[in-house]
């Protein structure tokens, strides 16, 4: 299982994992299957917030099976917090570890961002 910063080049595969992910769990996120699948340029719009963030995606060979995303706050204020958003497993990789690695790695990449 590899585990890595996501880039551009991984959106399509985010968004099809994202398009699962609404479909089977859709209780678990404020988007549904319905809107995504309606935007214009899904896999552009996709890469362009793949550049300006930070997802993180678990890898079993070149398959994403899991994904989660760390949303720095953007104020003065609140810029030392941070939140985790999309966090999703396949549910065949369900039980296996996948959640926790991803989480510990997020937390370790976030222990190293100034001022957080």
């Amino acid at each position: 299982m590899e585990i890595r910063r996501l880039t551009a080049d991984d959106a399509e595969a985010y968004y099809e994992l994202r398009l699962e992910a609404l479909k089977k769990n859709p209780e678990a996120y404020a988007a549904s299957y319905e809107e995504a699948i309606q935007k214009d340029d899904p896999i552009e719009q996709t890469a362009r917030n793949m550049k300006s963030g930070f997802t993180f995606g678990a890898f079993e060979g070149k398959n994403l099976v899991g994904v989660v995303t760390l949303v720095r706050g953007s104020g003065m204020k609140v810029r030392h917090k941070a939140d985790l958003f999309a966090v999703y497993v396949t549910p065949e990789q369900r039980g296996k570890g996948v959640g926790r690695d991803l989480l510990s790695h997020v937390l370790d990449f976030a222990r190293n961002l100034d001022g957080l």
